[in-house]
């Protein structure tokens, strides 16, 4: 069981099932032969009452979450596909399924889509990020521009970005990019291509949910406009302040001073010899207070208060992983007690452990040994032969995380049958502290909602 935190703070105990057979369509379903057929569909259909047959082609392949988008022409919808292929853009398929829902972000799901010849030339639609985050442009193909305010990484490695432009923001994930090159480009003004999602159903922890996917950062971001050459001026926090709240500029902010943490809501408070701004993190960067620090956000206004929103926090200097931390660490224990920087020193990792969840599709797996549970994750492996109960050896690195370090695996090799280990009990109010994060717990409460994304069930 995986506690999934909303927001940093609030948590929810989900539990995800196959639901062998699940949205089954009837033998008296309609037949779909468009997506824009599907597009004047309601945005919920009863289960099992139209299922769908057309030819498209690929915009969105992703094989670690085991969908696609495709357009046909007359639309755009998403593909939840019953079973793993891969597929790249531009690729033309021949698509059955059952319709899920209708109206601007239609889906099918228990999705079959077989390979035809030939291949379309993808173009994009322009768009802008205030119809993404209002869901106006639903699965298509879409180009817009924005400055870069931050990028971060998700559980499986992938980077994920924050894009701003004319007072909106949306958060968009990145398949396939060079380490360090994103990074280099934070401040500037990009132009981007990627499908939109309306839905926003796709759940990063911390990070939170993607408004926008992007494939490839080398084919498909590119810079409009240099971040500023050399080192940002420093500005003072009653500067910032006084800026106009309607009428904030987009460029980039540098502070210099102390961060503290209000204990009765964990927020943040910046201040400096001029006066004090609230501070909003970034996606994925982990909370950091003390003195002689420098800030790095983007004016941001909040009922007419301005504060600094995807905001960065770094040392004048960062410190490097002592000597002694060099060594294999072996027990899960000593990977969750380095620090952010030590971790993301990738040192060696060695565990022996038992698998306690494991979802292939999703890439997603935890384990534990006698100290402790930990996330494990490798973007680029093939799924992993093992289940839930097993004994497995794994090889890797240490790694930062959203909530505490994690380990990217080399390989997990099966080793024998086991058990799962006792549970921690806890109660739904202590689950939000993240005390037992990582950990196999038994939770008791009442079930208030059963849905069924899929071919799965989340209660």
């Amino acid at each position: 069981m995986r506690r999934r935190p909303v927001g940093g703070l609030a948590a929810v105990a989900c539990l995800w099932m196959v639901a062998d057979g699940c949205s089954r369509a009837p033998h008296s379903s309609r037949v779909i032969t468009s997506i824009g057929q599907m597009s004047s569909l309601p945005g919920q259909v009863e289960s099992g009452a139209y299922t769908a047959h057309f030819t498209a082609w690929v915009t969105m392949p992703d094989p670690a979450s085991n969908f696609l988008c495709v357009e046909d022409g007359t639309g755009a919808v998403r593909l939840d596909l019953a079973s793993s292929d891969t597929f790249e853009p531009g690729d033309k398929v021949e698509v059955t399924g059952v319709v899920a829902s209708g109206g601007v972000a239609p889906v099918v799901i228990l999705a079959q889509a077989r390979k035809l010849p030939g291949s379309h030339e993808l173009t994009t639609a322009a768009a802008s990020l205030e119809d993404v985050v209002t869901g106006r442009t639903g699965f298509r193909w879409v180009e817009l521009e924005g400055v870069l305010r931050a990028v971060g990484r998700d559980q499986m490695g992938r980077a994920i970005l924050r894009l701003g432009a004319n007072g909106r923001f949306i958060t968009a994930r990145v398949n396939q990019h060079d380490s360090g090159r994103l990074e280099s480009m934070v401040g500037a003004r990009l132009r981007v291509r990627g499908v939109a999602t309306a839905s926003g159903d796709l759940y990063y922890g911390q990070i939170g949910r993607a408004q926008f996917w992007i494939l490839s950062a080398g084919k498909d971001i590119a810079p409009i406009s240099a971040p500023p050459a050399g080192e940002l001026p420093m500005e003072s926090a009653a500067a910032v302040a006084a800026l106009p709240a309607k009428a904030l500029p987009e460029r980039r902010i540098r502070l210099h001073g102390s961060v503290r943490s209000n204990p009765l809501d964990a927020s943040l408070l910046f201040s400096d010899r001029t006066g004090s701004l609230r501070l909003g993190l970034a996606p994925g960067f982990a909370q950091r207070t003390g003195d002689d620090l420098d800030v790095f956000g983007y004016a941001s206004a909040d009922d007419g208060v301005v504060q600094l929103a995807d905001a960065t926090i770094a040392a004048k200097a960062a410190a490097s992983p002592p000597p002694s931390e060099t060594r294999l660490l072996t027990t899960a224990k000593q990977v969750k007690s380095l620090s952010a920087e030590q971790a993301a020193a990738s040192l060696p990792v060695h565990l022996r452990c038992t698998v306690t969840y494991y979802d292939p599709g999703q890439r997603l797996l935890f384990v534990q040994d006698q100290t402790a549970g930990i996330f494990v994750f490798s973007p680029q492996a093939k799924p992993w032969k093992i289940g839930p109960r097993d004994v497995v050896d794994v090889e890797g690195f240490s790694a930062p995380g959203d909530f505490s370090p994690i380990v990217k695996a080399s390989a997990v090799e099966r080793v024998a049958a086991g058990s799962m280990p006792h549970p921690v009990s806890e109660d739904l109010d202590d689950l939000i502290t993240g005390a037992e994060d990582g950990n196999w717990v038994a939770v008791i409460g009442v079930v208030q909602n059963v849905a069924e994304p899929g071919a799965l069930v989340a209660i």
